[in-house]
C-alpha cells in the first residue's frame, strides 16, 4: 500500500517497498484532503489490484478489500450507525493467506470409507486413527470419543495420507450450525498429538484451519479459535451469509484483525486459563481489538479502525439466551426469536439492566410489535401462531410465565390473552450479572426443575391401546 503525504495522510513506503520491488511506486495515487478512510482504502486497492495480479498477491500474502465489499460495508455502517459496527470499512487488515494460513475440508466422505472405518476402542488401542465428526467438536473444547454415539469413530491406518491429517496444532471448525445455536462458527484447538495419535481423521462435515509451511503455536491457535467463535465474527457472518453453512472459501475471505491482536489476544487466553470462560475470553477480545490499527509509526499517521462497537459487552440477546440456556430450556427455545420474547415478557430493551426487569402482562401481538420497536426484528403476524407454540407454551411450562394473570378466566383463544413473568422468576432474572445469580438459579431448578428434563422421550415402537365403550384398538409406531 503507498500514498504520497497529503497533510495527515502518509503510509510507510519505505516498508512497502520492499513487499513488492516489482511495482513501479512512484506511480502510486495522490490522496486529496478531506476523503473518509473508507474512500482512500478504496483507492489504493483500486490501484494496487491494476499494478499486481491475483496470483502475486495471494503468493504474498497480500490483501484488499474488494471496493464492492467496501461500499457494501459502508453502506451497512452507515445505515446501521451505533447500533452495530462491524468491520470499519475497507480496512482488510489480513486474510487467513496475509498470515500463511490455510483451510481445508475434511477428506474422509463415510459413505464412500466404509471398509476402513472402524470403533474408537481400536483407535484407543492403537489399531487405529482418532476419527472426528462434527458432533465431537464444541466451542473452544474436542471431547473424543462420545458415548453412545452410533458412528465409528476411528479410520484404520491403511487409509493412507489422502484420508488422514497430520496431527500438528491447527483449529477444527464446524461446517454447519444449526438454528438455535448461539453462534454460527462453532471453533475449537486441536493441539499436536491430541489423544495420543500422529495423525488424526477428519470427517468431510468440518474444516480444519492450518500454517501451510509451518505450525501454528498453541497460543496462536487459540487467538485465531477464540476470534472465530466471537460474538463479533458471528454478527459479520450471519449479515454476510443467511445461511447455517459456512465453507472454506467464506472463511478464506472473513477479514481478521492484525496477527499480533490475535497472537495477544490467545496468550491472555491460555495465561489466564479461560478457554471455557467464554464471557471473560470476549470481554478480552474487546479490548483487544477496540485499540486502532496505525498504519505507520508518526503521530500524523493515518489511523483506521480496525473494529468498533458501541457494545463492549453481551449483547441483551445473547445474555436472553444464556439466561434460558442456564434456567433449563432445551436448544429449540434458546434461539433469538425465544430470547426476544424474554425481553419483551421483561420490558427490557439493550440498555436497561436486568434489575430493573417488571411484571407486566403482555400479548403475542405486543411482544412483536416491542421486538420491532426495541430490538429491530421484524415478524409477520401469523408468526404470533409459532411463537405460542414453540416458545410461550415451553415458558409456561418452565414455570417462566403465567397465562392470563390480570383475568384468569379469560378464554385461551381470546385475541387478549397476555402474559407475565411469574413472582419466582422475576426474583431470578433480577440477580443476572451479580453474584447471586448462580444461587437463584440453583435455587428456582431445585422447585420447578430444568424443562428439558420433563419433555417425554421418544414415543414407544410398541403402540399404544385405546378402548372405546368395549371395543379396543391397538395403535402402532410407524414412520
Amino acid at each position: 500500500m503507498a500514498i504520497e503525504h497529503v497533510q495527515r495522510y502518509q503510509l510507510p513506503l519505505h516498508d512497502l517497498r520492499s513487499l513488492a520491488p516489482d511495482i513501479a511506486w512512484h506511480n502510486a495515487p495522490v490522496i486529496l484532503p478531506g476523503l473518509s478512510p473508507v474512500r482512500v482504502c478504496q483507492i489504493i486497492g483500486d490501484w494496487y489490484v491494476a499494478q499486481t495480479n491475483f496470483t502475486r498477491r495471494h503468493a504474498a500474502g497480500q490483501y484488499f478489500t474488494p471496493p464492492l465489499v467496501a461500499r457494501y460495508m459502508a453502506y451497512l455502517a452507515g445505515t446501521l450507525g451505533d447500533h452495530l459496527r462491524i468491520l470499519e470499512p475497507g480496512v482488510g487488515t489480513g486474510i487467513l493467506a496475509s498470515y500463511g494460513l490455510e483451510i481445508s475440508t475434511g477428506p474422509v466422505v463415510p459413505f464412500r470409507s466404509t471398509d476402513i472405518l472402524t470403533s474408537a476402542i481400536q483407535a484407543q488401542q492403537g489399531k487405529a486413527i482418532p476419527l472426528l465428526w462434527l458432533q465431537h467438536v464444541h466451542r473452544m473444547d474436542i471431547q473424543w470419543p462420545l458415548q453412545d454415539f452410533d458412528k465409528p469413530q476411528g479410520i484404520l491406518r491403511q487409509a493412507g495420507h489422502k484420508l488422514l491429517v497430520k496431527n500438528k496444532t491447527q483449529v477444527v471448525i464446524r461446517r454447519f450450525s444449526a438454528k438455535e445455536e448461539l453462534r454460527r462458527i462453532t471453533a475449537a484447538v486441536l493441539p499436536e498429538g491430541a489423544f495420543g495419535s500422529e495423525s488424526i481423521g477428519l470427517e468431510n462435515h468440518l474444516n480444519y484451519l492450518y500454517r501451510l509451511n509451518g505450525v501454528l503455536s498453541y497460543e496462536e491457535a487459540v487467538g485465531l479459535a477464540a476470534f472465530l467463535n466471537s460474538s463479533l465474527v458471528d454478527r459479520y457472518v450471519r449479515i454476510a451469509n443467511g445461511n447455517t453453512q459456512i465453507n472454506a472459501t467464506e472463511l478464506r475471505k472473513l477479514p481478521l484483525p492484525g496477527w499480533q491482536q490475535l497472537v495477544a489476544i490467545g496468550k491472555q487466553v491460555v495465561v489466564q486459563r479461560l478457554e471455557r470462560d467464554f464471557d471473560a475470553t470476549e470481554r478480552i477480545i474487546m479490548d483487544v481489538l477496540k485499540k486502532d490499527l496505525i498504519l505507520g509509526d508518526e503521530e500524523n499517521d493515518l489511523q483506521l479502525p480496525v473494529f468498533t462497537d458501541s457494545r463492549l459487552q453481551m449483547g441483551k440477546i445473547q445474555e436472553a439466551q444464556r439466561i434460558l440456556r442456564e434456567l433449563g430450556l432445551p436448544p429449540a427455545q434458546q434461539n433469538e426469536i425465544s430470547a426476544l420474547a424474554l425481553l419483551a415478557l421483561c420490558n427490557l430493551d439493550e440498555d436497561a439492566a436486568w434489575s430493573t426487569v417488571t411484571q407486566r402482562p403482555i400479548t403475542i401481538h405486543n411482544m412483536l410489535g416491542f421486538m420491532k420497536e426495541h430490538y429491530g426484528r421484524t415478524y409477520a403476524e401469523n408468526t404470533r401462531e409459532v411463537v405460542r407454540r414453540q416458545v410461550i407454551h415451553q415458558f409456561e411450562q418452565a414455570r417462566l410465565i403465567d397465562r392470563n394473570p390480570d383475568e384468569p378466566s379469560r378464554p385461551t383463544n381470546s385475541p387478549n390473552t397476555s402474559y407475565a413473568i411469574t413472582t419466582e422468576a422475576l426474583s431470578v432474572l433480577a440477580q443476572y450479572g451479580t453474584e447471586r445469580w448462580e444461587k437463584a438459579v440453583t435455587s428456582f431448578l431445585e422447585q420447578h426443575r430444568a424443562l428439558w428434563e420433563t419433555l417425554p422421550t421418544e414415543p414407544s415402537r410398541d403402540g399404544a391401546a385405546i378402548k372405546v365403550g368395549r371395543r379396543q384398538a391397538n395403535l402402532s409406531y410407524s414412520r
